[in-house]
């Protein structure tokens, strides 16, 4: 009778299972809006603005498997302009925009998704530019040389506002040799990514006299861990488990009165 129960007992554990989950960590998200030149303390030491800081992955969820980057940079507004300073009607070109330089302690060395992981950083810099030309008029305030002030047509000072516009990086996997850096341990939770935006704003011609707003500079990166949960053991359904306790009475030749 044992042996009848003992196989019984076996037949509805095989109806329990034993899976490892793959799972995805909520995306964390890190920006800064500001104005173009602004930089984080872990650039400027007289810098009050934070540094990006991000949670390292909780051990206890389970084995991490990857982890997953991105990080971008938006431009708007500012303004960039010039005045023509000549009796002569003059061609200018100029850029309006902002560069960004994400930096860490952090080893955050990397590749691609979907292509070879090696051990280069992520990091890259960043560059978004509005390319401006403005063709002037001669200065109508100059009576002298060619035209006397009055060579070309439209006027003598032009302005470009700066619109909307972003860069941004392709998803990269981080290199699993330095996992073990990214795993929270005792009074180390958290790590941080400094930045460094700059200013671009530049104006060609020397016969003219420039004039700029810095534009507004956004700064953004995202983080997220991919991770294998403890093996679950899985409770069969009610109608599984009833069909194990019929089984168990064809074995033992008993039944069940209501």
């Amino acid at each position: 009778m044992l042996k009848k129960s003992a196989l019984v007992f076996a037949l509805l554990t095989s109806f329990t299972s034993m899976a490892s989950l793959i799972e995805i960590t909520p995306t964390q998200t890190h920006s800064y809006s500001g104005t173009a030149g602004d930089d984080s303390v872990g650039v400027d030491v007289g810098s009050s603005i934070p540094n990006l800081q991000f949670l390292k992955f909780d051990t206890s969820l389970g084995t991490l498997d990857n982890i997953f980057v991105r990080y971008s940079m938006t431009i708007s507004n500012g303004l960039i302009g010039a005045d023509n300073k000549t009796n002569a009607e003059v061609t200018v070109t100029g850029e309006l925009g902002g560069e960004l330089t994400l930096t860490s302690d952090q080893n955050l060395i990397g590749g691609q998704v979907g292509g070879s992981i090696g051990f280069a950083s992520i990091f890259s810099k960043l560059s978004t530019k509005h390319d401006v030309e403005f063709v002037l008029a001669a200065d109508p305030t100059l009576s002298t040389g060619p035209g006397g002030g009055t060579a070309g047509t439209g006027d003598d000072i032009d302005s470009f506002i700066g619109t909307p516009k972003s860069e941004e990086s392709v998803w990269f996997n981080i290199n699993s040799a330095v996992f073990n850096s990214y795993e929270s341990g005792a009074g180390d939770t958290t790590f941080d990514v400094n930045f460094d935006t700059t200013s671009i704003t530049t104006v060609s011609s020397a016969s003219t006299q420039g004039f700029f707003e810095t534009v507004d500079i956004g700064v953004q990166m995202e983080l997220y861990y991919e991770y294998t949960a403890p093996a679950v053991v899985g409770v069969p359904e009610p109608a599984v488990f009833a069909f194990g306790l019929l089984m168990l009475c064809a074995v033992t030749g008993r039944k069940f009165l209501k």
